[in-house]
């Protein structure tokens, strides 16, 4: 019920740019894609727009630490979590610190 409304509230509003749109139902993300198909969230947390990926690895970094851990920890579990929502970013990684 929901897409078709929707499509026909944007339609009416003649939107021609592509968008996504982030729902919320019960306890459970969706992500509204630009061709109005629809992407469930299966990390219990979803992230739209041009750093999705990472806003997600940041996300998934956040609620992995539970407690302060070493800059260097933080900065190598962002990177490893990154590269589960981004393709483009491998997990291997050199820290370089003083």
């Amino acid at each position: 019920v929901l897409i078709p409304e929707l499509r026909v509230t944007i339609s009416n509003a003649e939107y021609k740019d592509p968008f996504e749109c982030l729902i919320g139902i019960g306890d459970e993300l969706y992500i509204l894609q630009p061709d109005f198909s629809v992407i469930r969230s299966t990390y219990g947390y979803a992230a739209i727009g041009s750093a999705a990926e990472f806003a997600l690895g940041c996300v998934s970094t956040h609620l992995s630490i539970g407690k302060f851990q070493p800059v260097e920890n933080i900065l190598e579990m962002s990177i490893a979590s990154c590269s589960e929502h981004c393709s483009g970013v491998s997990e291997s990684c050199v820290v370089v610190s003083n």
